[in-house]
């Protein structure tokens, strides 16, 4: 062999460092070795990046190019650019461009692909993922195994991680055999050492049982699931494990039975579970918990009785007191649940009957009936408790089961154990299936739980008002009929429950009033609106809510975590007696006051705080915050000693709390916003889900929302500028839009480092707060932001969701309330009880939701609701520019498509316990009533029917005009018509003068208007008064010297000539406004954009709606002048007419539009209409009011018909007049009849149409009121 060729196997052989001796320098070798080398390309989802890369660094030293040198190196970079697919490269030239590759270093290049390919899967949910894993169907035991190593291995366990994959490896497996072996060979969870049980030990047992059931033909899938004892004594197989103990592998002479006594026998030297006398042949009785919602248990536990017998043994029995009377019941410490039968129930006064979640079975699955579940008073050696029972629909005899031994504390034999193995997850927070710690303790302290209003004893609130206050007492809100009886119930039931006290004013005098509002959680819940009459008087109680570090320093130290959440949290403390009369509410049925601390109060949390200061004084280990009472301890019994404590203290002052949401003994706890662990305090997940879950941008517009919301942030992220240079070029409008690979690969590394820890800040409670919000069509976006001393804003978390189907159809403005609101809700816990910052780039929200303004009069029932469910937080409201918003704009345009509303965020159900502050247009049954009461109309009414006389002098001067127009008057449905025209009752007319000037139309268009629907006497000099005393029109009038008028040619049709022009800025946005020459009907757009292309897209959806015109006319505007614009109309054959330069007037028709909606337009904004509400209420006024020039409503010359109003609800309904003569029939010919109703199995005769005679017949079913299937001649 040659000396070169030895040299080359040489290396092979010996791999780097015999290579990098001999041939680091030899170029020519290396390039040799480059020609031979083939490898395959990277394809994300077949392997992960570091998979892909660790196995090109092994073949390169297999082929030896492993070494350290620069020209092997570079040799490596070359390779692996060339091999890692046209994909990635181009991803990584993305990343660094825009330098070259060529000057990057390999390792460079490396960290580049790491970035871009670092999965981005959080702990969180790789552990989720880990703790759900279970065994698949036909998967082996190895097989499940490395599945749950791979898991485990983003899940950052440390030194947990052979205990979390021992524990998830047992609970997973769901093979019965493996669970009875690992019981009986470790029942403490020790081996023989005393060492704690390794996975792989586990693993090893598993894989014997494995192998045995495959060699004695046994499919593991096909056995009975597991069933685990709740109480069951250790069990061993005939020959294995000690006789005594049931136990494996102990010393001699170390058996821990020596010295005990069996309780089946009675003997001594063995534990019962191996006791002899239990192999006899037994029948044992079993009751089994099962969920309604389910076939399988949901618990997984039988419940067997410890007593076995032979033939008929006999019972155990205990004397107890129920209900203050005697009762034997039969003791079974075994029983799952305690029992009475239906007698007991009868006995004690049927105590109300909650239903059961639960069924009971007995042996053989038998499923028992019951009639439900309650709770009674049980009486047993001078100790009482409340403590739950199921009763029985049989006459069983009483049974005291498991759940009152342990409340009672019974000591149970030495060698019992009771185990909670659950093979299904578990619902949290139940006592019946939290560890059987806690569940004695939830039944010793049943009281605490109980779910009625707690009334804390001994304490009670006072209310302190300024001196120069001044009493305001607000009338009650108007309550919609459907509403009315369950705000009537809610109302009865706070009294009943002593949260309200009716007050007579007659006998009290009532200084303060405060309105009421509803929040609907189900059931109506009604609270008092004082945002605007008392909070503004309070003197400000000063005490200081903890901060959250002050919270998380009492929980240093500790392992596990309780959280314990407050029923009603401030209705269960009493105000006093003086403070009662600034507490007042008003409702439809009189006057209430609190006799509680009510909600919405600005001093609430501060006097609630103190209290529970008060009351857990001097814990170790337990912090609180309003109604959120965290626990923990440095172990476990530490822990419950302190958890008992609490308990005791709630239970001796009458503090309830609310079980469902309460946590016991976790390992990690969400509070207030962060998770919690022995660890410390982290930061949630849910922080950056909703920035981690943008999606892709599908067009230029959203791609350029996600790069402004990059730029924002762009100081604290070095060279991100650089990272997005692809996306930028995206944008321009000389490239397509084509979204890649590559932009893909970008976009999500832009992502990750978005959330990286040195961006987002982490929450201090002494600096300034800001929740800024946004919506756009698709959904709603929310950031929660620190101001720094320096005036930037740090984001803290991010919140998105999309909107529903309903909520796309919001008005703007109520979309960017509904952002508000969520926004709020979803960093409740940052925010509630401390001052903070709304920012929202929609200006009119301002006004809406100023604190210390009443609710504007014009604003839908929708911005009401919206406006007092943020009326329990103290915020002050900020406008901000787009730019100033632009994250929450990104995460709106944007939103998780993962993030649906939720069912309390849909539509939420506030039920505002008044209409809204503008008055309801009368419906013609009240103007039936008014016109009977107005006595001038009931002399017209007579003289309708009777006849009018044939000269006026006898007639007084009211009636002489109605004289004049006798010809045209008549009655219809007890409403008098002059025409067409409703004529109005005297009692009314003011009413109606307000509904015509809604959308502030002048005297002309105000009696044109008018003219159509209504008339009495002095009509127009009515409307030309009221016009004249409105304020908002005085101050908004026009002063505009006339000049003569060169009017366009009439076209013959409608929308053949339209006229356009923008309108603005008004309130920093433009209007487009057009208006057809022909029927003077108009078209109002709202833009923030008014470019060309902006231009064309607005009148697309005109064109789309009303066809395309053939002449436009409008001025010399940039958006008019541009090519664009006249290419547009060229392709659409339209002829655009362009105004003389710098004289309007030659576009008179729409310049007149234009000053005419801006008067009415501020008009309305002068009442504090809401802007989109004054452009909707001016366009429907306009197009239905009759024109000067045409003498007819646009609407009737553009689409045939006029537009339906209110004052046409004023019009009698002809469908109802026949709908009651059609009852009325209805009801004579009832009366005539008469109901039978047939049974199944009853003999009838039956008549067919179709053949003479009747035919005998049995009754089958029946299909409906009057239908059966009747079986004949069968």
């Amino acid at each position: 062999m040659s000396k070169k060729k030895q040299r080359k196997t040489k290396m092979l052989i010996d791999g780097d460092e015999d290579m990098q001796q001999n041939d680091e320098k030899d170029e020519e070798w290396v390039i040799q070795k480059m020609e031979k080398f083939s490898f395959e390309a990277f394809t994300e989802g077949k392997c992960t990046w570091k998979q892909y890369f660790s196995h090109f660094q092994r073949i390169c030293k297999v082929k030896g190019l492993g070494g350290d040198s620069d020209i092997i190196k570079n040799a490596r970079k070359d390779l692996l650019l060339a091999y890692v697919g046209p994909i990635a490269l181009r991803a990584i030239e993305s990343y660094f461009f825009p330098r070259e590759l060529d000057t990057c270093s390999l390792e460079e290049i490396v960290t580049g692909f790491d970035a871009l390919y670092k999965p981005i899967k959080t702990i969180f949910a790789a552990r989720f993922e880990f703790e759900q894993a279970t065994r698949k169907e036909g998967e082996c035991f190895l097989d499940y195994a490395n599945r749950l190593k791979e898991l485990s291995a983003s899940c950052n366990y440390g030194t947990g991680l052979d205990e979390r994959l021992r524990d998830r490896f047992a609970i997973g497996l769901r093979c019965p055999k493996v669970e009875i072996e690992v019981r009986q060979r470790w029942p403490d969870g020790t081996d023989e050492k005393g060492a704690l049980v390794s996975f792989h030990a586990l693993l090893d047992l598993a894989l014997t049982q494995e192998r045995a059931q495959r060699e004695v033909g046994l499919n593991s899938e096909e056995e009975e699931k597991l069933v685990v004892d709740v109480l069951q004594a250790n069990k061993t197989k005939k020959g294995k494990g000690c006789w005594k103990c049931g136990r494996r592998s102990h010393g001699t002479g170390g058996c821990p039975a020596l010295n005990a006594t069996c309780w089946k026998c009675a003997k001594a030297g063995h534990f019962a579970v191996v006791c002899h006398a239990s192999q006899r042949k037994k029948t044992i009785r079993e009751l089994e918990l099962q969920d309604d919602n389910g076939d399988e248990t949901l618990s997984g536990e039988y419940i067997k009785s410890l007593y076995s017998i032979m033939g008929r043994a006999p019972r155990a029995t205990i004397q107890v007191m129920l209900g203050g009377m005697s009762c034997q019941m039969e003791f079974d410490s075994g029983a799952g649940v305690a029992t009475i039968n239906k007698d007991w129930w009868i006995r004690l006064g049927k105590p109300q009957l909650k239903k059961m979640d639960k069924k009971v079975k007995g042996y053989g699955q038998r499923i028992l009936p019951t009639l439900g579940e309650t709770q009674v008073m049980v009486t047993l050696k001078e100790r009482t408790l409340k403590l739950p029972v199921v009763v029985m629909s049989g006459r069983e005899m009483p049974l005291f089961g498991l759940p009152w031994c342990l409340a009672f504390g019974m000591k149970l034999p030495e060698d019992v154990q009771i185990q909670t193995l659950n093979m299904k997850p578990q619902k949290e927070n139940e006592i019946t299936k939290g560890p059987e710690v806690v569940k004695s303790i939830l039944t010793e302290f049943s009281e605490v739980f109980e779910e009625k209003m707690g009334t804390i004893k001994g304490v009670q609130a006072a209310v302190h008002v300024k001196e120069e206050a001044v009493p305001k007492v607000v009338p009650a809100r108007r309550v919609p009929f459907p509403l009315r009886g369950a705000v009537e119930k809610e109302l009865s039931r706070l009294v009943e429950e002593g949260v309200l006290e009716p007050v007579d004013p007659g006998i009290t005098p009532i200084e303060w009033a405060t309105p009421t509002v509803n929040v609907d959680k189900g059931t109506r819940g009604i609270c008092g609106d004082f945002r605007t009459t008392l909070n503004p008087f309070l003197i400000e109680d000063h005490h200081i809510l903890p901060t959250f570090d002050d919270l998380t320093a009492k929980l240093v130290g500790g392992i596990e975590f309780t959280v314990i959440d407050l029923r009603d949290a401030y209705l269960q403390l009493e105000v006093n007696e003086s403070s009662r009369k600034y507490l007042v509410i008003s409702t439809h049925l009189g006057y209430f006051r609190y006799k509680r601390l009510p909600f919405g109060l600005s001093s609430s949390p501060a006097i609630f705080q103190r209290f529970m200061e008060g009351l857990l004084k001097g814990m170790q280990y337990v912090g609180v915050l309003l109604d959120d009472v965290i626990i923990t301890g440095p172990s476990r019994e530490s822990h419950l000693k302190t958890l008992k404590e609490v308990f005791r203290r709630m239970k001796q002052v009458g503090l309830k709390a609310k079980l469902k949401k309460c946590q016991f003994l976790q390992n990690t706890v969400k509070y207030l916003g962060h998770q919690v662990d022995k660890n410390g305090v982290h930061p949630t997940s849910e922080k950056i889900e909703a920035l981690k879950a943008i999606p892709a941008p599908k067009n230029v517009k959203q791609l350029r929302a996600f790069l402004g919301a990059v730029n924002f942030y762009e100081r604290f992220i070095p060279h991100l500028h650089g990272v997005c240079s692809a996306l930028h070029s995206l944008t321009s409008t000389r490239k397509p839009w084509k979204w890649t690979d590559v932009e893909e690969r970008v976009f999500q590394t832009v992502k990750r480092k978005l959330v990286a820890t040195d961006t987002l800040a982490l929450y201090d409670e002494n600096k300034p707060l800001v929740i800024a919000c946004d919506a756009s069509e698709d959904g709603l976006g929310a950031v929660l932001l620190h101001k720094e001393l320096d005036g930037s804003k740090r984001p803290i978390a991010y919140a998105s969701r999309t909107l529903s189907i309903a909520e796309k159809c919001y008005a703007p403005i109520d979309r960017e309330a509904l952002a508000l609101v969520f926004g709020v809700r979803k960093f409740h816990q940052f925010v509630y009880g401390r001052k903070f910052t709304l920012a929202t780039d929609h200006k009119p929200l301002e006004r809406i939701f100023g604190r210390q303004r009443d609710l504007p009069k014009v604003v839908n029932n929708r911005l009401v609701r919206w406006a007092l469910i943020l009326m329990t937080y103290d915020y002050e409201i900020e406008y901000w520019t787009a730019e100033q918003n632009s994250w929450a704009d990104c995460l709106s345009r944007l939103p998780s498509i993962h993030v649906k509303p939720g069912e309390e965020e849909i539509e939420e159900q506030i039920a505002v316990l008044r209409t809204e502050k503008i008055r309801t247009i009368t419906t013609y049954i009240e103007l039936q009533t008014l016109t009977k009461r107005d006595s001038l109309l009931v002399s017209v009414y007579r003289n309708i029917i009777d006849g009018w006389p044939k000269d006026r002098e006898n007639l007084t001067s009211d009636l002489r005009s109605f004289w004049e127009k006798r010809q045209e008057l008549s009655v219809e449905d007890d409403i008098i018509m002059w025409a067409n025209r409703i004529v109005i009752p005297r009692e009314l007319q003011k009413k109606i003068l307000q509904v015509l000037h809604e959308g502030h139309p002048g005297i002309t268009a105000m009696r044109a208007l008018a003219r159509y629907y209504v008339w009495w006497p002095g009509i127009d000099k009515d409307v030309e008064h009221y016009v004249r005393r409105c304020t908002a029109c005085q101050e908004n009038r026009e002063n505009v010297t006339e000049v003569p008028l060169y009017p366009w040619n009439v076209p013959s049709v409608a929308w053949e000539r339209i006229h356009l022009d923008f309108a603005g800025p008004v309130e920093g946005k433009q209007w487009l406004l057009g208006i057809d020459a022909y029927s003077k009907w108009i078209e109002w757009d709202v833009m923030t954009v008014t470019t060309t292309i902006a231009l064309i897209k607005r009148l697309r959806n005109w064109f789309a709606r009303y066809g395309i015109p053939k002449q436009i006319v409008s001025d010399n505007g940039p958006q008019f002048r541009s090519d664009l614009f006249e290419q547009f109309c060229t392709n659409n054959g339209i002829k655009h007419i362009k105004s003389t330069p710098y004289h309007p007037k030659s576009n008179g028709l729409v310049e007149r539009l234009v000053r005419t909606l801006k008067l009415r337009y501020f008009a309305c904004r002068k009442d504090g209409t809401e802007s989109n509400l004054a452009i909707q209420k001016i366009l429907l006024n306009y197009r239905n009011t009759p024109q000067k020039t045409t003498g007819r409503a646009p609407a009737e010359l553009f689409i045939g018909r006029r537009l339906p109003t209110l004052l046409d609800r004023c019009r009698p309904d002809p469908r109802s007049r026949a709908e009651w003569e059609q009852w009325k029939q209805t009801v004579y010919h009832d009366s005539k009849s008469k109901h039978r109703y047939f049974q199944s199995g009853e003999s009838v005769w039956v008549k067919n149409e179709l053949s003479p005679g009747w035919s005998a017949g049995e009754i089958l079913e029946r299909k409906a009121e009057l239908s059966y299937d009747v079986l004949v001649g069968g």
